[in-house]
């Protein structure tokens, strides 16, 4: 149940991402990297045939010139109607290549402005339709939910309720006659000690809070190990400092803060000091 309330949405997620991707990123590449791209390209052929009129012009201009002045006449312009058929085919190809560029400008302006908002306007359905099938799949579930949170409810009381029932049946047992006290006390302690305890053993502060003394300490030979007595002093900072057989040499310190201390069972003067090296 649970996989098809967390795979629904992300499954929805998914296509909402895949509709960023189609509606509003792929068209919005597509313009950038083409069209507007070569926007600059658009004008070359309107600027030659534009150039190409211009110089056509200026040629039968200066030729009607010539051709009055061989005749005795001084013409100091010619005008634009008798020289209109000999430009017009520079003139309809000038007038192609215009609604060319300005058919491509439009174009750019309509993706650029109606199109790319139309698919922002396709984006906001599209996201419209995830919100709405999220609310849909939460509200799908949202019954099974509420049922499983009173199932849970119930276990759970259920369950402290046992756990009530079998520390008073504990403590009635601890009190009753004819029970080994000791025995009752060993094996405590005995659980107690193969567990982790940050301050495991305490001192009374009255007495101080520095004590030095000698301890055995086994070698760290592999072949024989072998007990040897060491000079040791525990600090009010919470360190062991273990010397060595060379005195002169600085102590082995040991956090005993981060250390667990276990009892051996066969001999209660002896323990295990586990160090956490790091």
């Amino acid at each position: 149940m649970f996989d098809m309330f967390f795979g629904i949405p992300a499954y929805i997620a998914l296509l909402l991402m895949q509709n960023i991707n189609n509606i509003v990123m792929f068209p919005l590449e597509n313009l950038l990297k083409g069209d507007l791209r070569t926007k600059g390209d658009l004008k070359r052929p309107f600027d030659k045939a534009w150039k190409e009129y211009e110089v056509k012009y200026a040629k039968i201009e200066k030729e009607k010139k010539q051709h009055a002045k061989e005749a005795g006449l001084i013409r100091t312009e010619v005008t634009s109607a008798e020289i209109a058929d000999e430009m017009e085919k520079e003139r309809r190809v000038f007038q192609l290549q215009m609604c060319e560029y300005l058919i491509k400008v439009n174009d750019i302006k309509t993706k650029k402005g109606i199109e790319l908002l139309q698919h922002l306007v396709e984006y906001y359905h599209a996201q419209t339709n995830y919100f709405q099938d999220g609310l849909k799949t939460i509200q799908h579930f949202g019954n099974y939910v509420a049922d499983l949170s009173i199932k849970l409810q119930k276990i759970r009381q259920k369950q402290d309720e046992e756990k009530r029932r079998l520390i008073e049946l504990r403590t009635l047992l601890r009190n009753a006659p004819g029970l080994d006290k000791e025995a009752m006390n060993t094996s405590g302690s005995s659980d107690r000690g193969t567990g982790y305890s940050l301050h495991q053993l305490q001192g009374d502060k009255q007495h101080g809070v520095t004590r030095t003394g000698h301890l055995l300490k086994k070698s760290e030979g592999k072949v024989r190990r072998v007990w040897q007595k060491r000079r040791c002093q525990v600090q009010a900072e919470g360190f062991l400092d273990i010397c060595h057989a060379d005195e002169t040499k600085p102590p082995s310190k040991v956090n005993l803060l981060t250390c667990q201390i276990k009892l051996v069972p066969e001999d209660r003067r002896c323990f295990d000091l586990i160090s956490c090296m790091y």
